[in-house]
């Protein structure tokens, strides 16, 4: 109803903020997370060298320009990368398609709206 359009837009716009930073925080745990494993190969390393090439690709390519392992840190770092990004995007849009899914389902009958099989089936009754 129009009286309560003001509550309406107040819910919607909390859970856009709110999925929003929901979506980037388990999106970009799972991203780090994701390319932390794909980092095993270079346990060899020292530990101050680990960490750092850890903490992001950027600092790794950093890094690898400086060391003697350049080489090495930049074929492990950089399809480490590439993997938990492609991990991180299907993860999304699977979480993306199945709730828009939800919805479809659940909005007609929470907002007590018809379907197109719904007003199919009151034609044919009438």
């Amino acid at each position: 109803p129009l009286g309560k359009a003001g509550v309406g837009s107040a819910v919607n716009d909390t859970t856009r903020e709110l999925g929003g930073a929901l979506g980037v925080a388990v999106l970009g745990s799972l991203a780090l997370s994701s390319y932390r494993h794909g980092l095993n190969a270079l346990s060899t390393l020292p530990a101050q060298t680990i960490q750092g090439i850890r903490a992001n690709v950027i600092i790794a390519d950093k890094i690898a320009a400086t060391s003697p392992q350049g080489q090495q840190i930049r074929d492990v770092a950089f399809p480490a990368y590439v993997h938990a990004m492609h991990t991180t995007q299907i993860v999304g849009a699977v979480v993306a398609f199945a709730a828009s899914g939800l919805m479809l389902k659940i909005a007609p009958r929470r907002m007590n709206l018809t379907t197109p099989a719904d007003q199919r089936q009151q034609i044919e009754l009438q």
